[in-house]
């Protein structure tokens, strides 16, 4: 096994995990107008510029832009980008909305998962905790959005080991969005692949696998799937798979993941080094080395090309995505 790529880009802390609710409208429609994750980037920030130009550079829908821009490089696991895309969406929502308005809870949460990869855990407890109060005021403790930040506290616990707390979040995020009538099927699977995290880190791999295939089976059936959350879901049962010995199964998921996420990032993106950094081990354990070899130098390139950016973080916030 190659450890140190493998470490980097697999063997992820038990801690950490998606996530949130990050599907707003200008990500979808930008994802469904383009195909790919650099022409949705694209998109964007041609949309971002004529807002600056046409209303300055404080504008609220300046704000939104940006906060999708955030989105996109949080799932491309670019997590320097997306800190600067959601403080400036951040920084432009308190001043035009004050301290207790929903859209500064959304930007708060999603800034406190980017801080939580960065094991940055006194701020992203504060943003978290912002988060979920602004909302538990303005809609109440059982809204969706509450279930949100409670999903997203509960990583910031496992992250600390502190999987008791964390598994008590987490199953009061899923029961709050089991029942609220605002939840859709992607607010359902966040806290079932938290709760699979948890079960992982504690090493109860066949809970994790049933928590993990529950949260795929709705992902799969959603009326309107993510390709980005589909890729992760498969690479995570995958993981556990393996973690079982079971190889041959893994490999035919982890080819699922690696297919989806190259015709959504391109052949050069972050989590396309992720599948082929697991795929050279699941080769390896089957035996079949130079599949194995051919996988990992091609990952080994991926991480050389972009070390310069984000590899600081991948690793941590592999769980995340």
């Amino acid at each position: 096994m190659r450890t140190p790529l493998v470490f980097l880009l697999v063997v992820v802390l038990a801690a950490c995990a998606p996530k949130s609710r990050v599907s707003y409208e200008g990500v979808s429609v930008a994802y469904e107008a383009a195909g790919e994750q650099l022409t949705a980037e694209e998109r964007l920030k041609k949309t971002l510029a004529r807002q600056e130009r046409t209303h300055g550079g404080e504008h609220l829908e300046v704000a939104l832009t940006l906060y999708d821009l955030g989105l996109l490089a949080w799932d491309a696991w670019d997590i320097p980008r997306a800190e600067v895309f959601l403080r400036r969406s951040l920084t432009i929502r308190e001043r035009a909305l004050g301290g207790t308005h929903p859209d500064v809870a959304s930007s708060q949460e999603m800034l406190g998962r980017v801080c939580l990869a960065r094991r940055e855990y006194d701020l992203a407890d504060t943003l978290l905790r912002r988060s979920l109060d602004i909302r538990e005021r303005v809609f109440g403790t059982s809204h969706s959005t509450v279930g949100d930040s409670l999903d997203a506290l509960a990583l910031l616990a496992a992250a600390q080991d502190d999987f008791k707390d964390a598994e008590a979040l987490a199953q009061r995020a899923l029961s709050i969005q089991q029942a609220s009538v605002e939840s859709d099927d992607e607010h359902v699977v966040g806290p079932l692949k938290t709760l699979g995290v948890i079960a992982r880190g504690q090493g109860m791999f066949c809970e994790a696998e049933e928590l993990y295939r529950r949260a795929l089976a709705i992902e799969e059936h959603a009326l309107r799937p993510s390709e980005v959350r589909l890729a992760s879901l498969l690479n995570r049962l995958a993981f556990v798979l393996e973690l079982q010995d079971r190889p041959a199964e893994a490999i035919i998921l982890e080819r699922r993941a690696l297919s989806i996420r190259e015709r959504v990032f391109g052949h050069t993106g972050w989590p396309v080094a992720e599948s082929l950094a697991a795929l050279s081990n699941l080769h390896e354990r089957l035996g079949q080395f130079a599949d194995a070899e051919a996988a990992h130098q091609r990952a080994l390139a991926i991480y050389q090309q972009r070390q310069g950016a984000a590899h600081a973080d991948v690793g941590w916030s592999l769980d995340l995505g």
